[in-house]
């Protein structure tokens, strides 16, 4: 949801932490890892209106079996493309689910983002 808040409301968010989220609605259904949601939006098409200063982390497990890390790669390469600062956190070993590998990887950037 922070990826479309940014896109549809440009300049009310420095910084976006995306966490095990499928970014690519359709692509991730046509995974066969999605759920048929038909009133969910997508990250990436919102990307062309988020503000240039707004920072861009992408925080995903190597082992996510639902929100396939492929689908957070081309979020944040389609995030540079359109100019904006992004970040790939991909995290060993780590799966779907906020664990506490998870939890602690967000607190850090998050923490990293905003002493800068």
């Amino acid at each position: 949801m922070l990826g479309v808040i940014a896109g549809r409301h440009p300049g009310i968010i420095d910084v976006a932490i995306l966490a095990a989220c499928p970014r690519d609605v359709p692509s991730w259904r046509a995974s066969g890892t999605g759920r048929p949601w038909p009133n969910s939006l997508s990250p990436h098409a919102f990307l062309a209106d988020v503000q240039k200063a707004t920072q861009l982390f992408v925080v995903v497990g190597s082992n996510d079996n639902n929100t396939l890390p492929k689908f957070s790669e081309a979020y944040v390469s389609a995030a540079k493309v359109a100019g904006l600062t992004a970040q790939l956190v991909a995290l060993s070993g780590v799966g779907h689910n906020m664990d506490l590998a998870m939890q602690t990887a967000i607190v850090r950037v998050l923490a990293n983002a905003l002493v800068k």
